[in-house]
């Protein structure tokens, strides 16, 4: 009986963030109230404060579950067996959204308005910042192992830019107006990866095609 109340508990408590990833990414996170996200799972606020404290505390989960996925996909291209070239090129790529649908992408820079007045939630990007810059080194450095890569510079301040650069990128991406297509922001990352890399990415890519 302990054992089905606890797996009940832990599917309500999924439902609900689903229910809020889901608002908070097509409506802003402003415009969620616990009301919204309880109703949308199917429960009165009251009964969601029964797995969740507080709004902020849904907020905190919704930010963990989506950070975390965003850094395993990525960590997956870095683990895999590819050559360093193929993996930084899928790494850009996947560190970009897709555009103003893209629900992941539209959650994480949603959440980092929440982020700026909670400071365990801008732990949590501090964290998501370093892991993106060690995911990056790794490879930069295998690359410049193998010979492949003549690097510009220290391989920690490359991999710093590229995040950066795709946060920012990723933001115009995000935004109801965009200002750039995906395809434009990978162009600009291969172009200032491969200046720093001493690879051509962009031509690698047309070769690939």
């Amino acid at each position: 009986m302990k054992v089905t109340k606890l797996r009940s508990a832990e599917q309500r408590r999924r439902e609900l963030l689903d229910a809020a990833e889901e608002l908070i990414a097509d409506q802003g996170i402003h415009q969620v109230k616990l009301r919204d996200i309880a109703g949308k799972a199917g429960m009165t606020p009251n009964a969601a404060l029964y797995y969740f404290e507080t709004l902020e505390a849904i907020f905190e989960d919704v930010l963990a579950r989506s950070l975390t996925r965003y850094c395993d996909d990525r960590q997956l291209i870095a683990d895999g067996a590819e050559p360093p070239a193929v993996k930084l090129r899928k790494l850009i790529s996947a560190g970009l959204p897709g555009g103003p649908e893209d629900r992941l992408g539209r959650l994480i820079y949603e959440m980092g308005s929440f982020a700026r007045t909670d400071a365990a939630s801008a732990a949590r990007y501090i964290t998501l910042f370093e892991r993106q810059v060690a995911i990056y080194m790794g490879v930069l450095e295998a690359g410049a192992a193998r010979g492949d890569f003549r690097l510009g510079g220290p391989a920690r301040e490359i991999a710093r830019s590229l995040v950066v650069m795709e946060d920012g990128l990723g933001l115009a991406l995000t935004n109801k107006v965009q200002t750039l297509r995906k395809e434009e922001a990978v162009a600009l990352l291969e172009t200032y990866a491969g200046t720093m890399t001493g690879l051509s990415l962009r031509e690698e890519n047309e070769n690939d095609a």
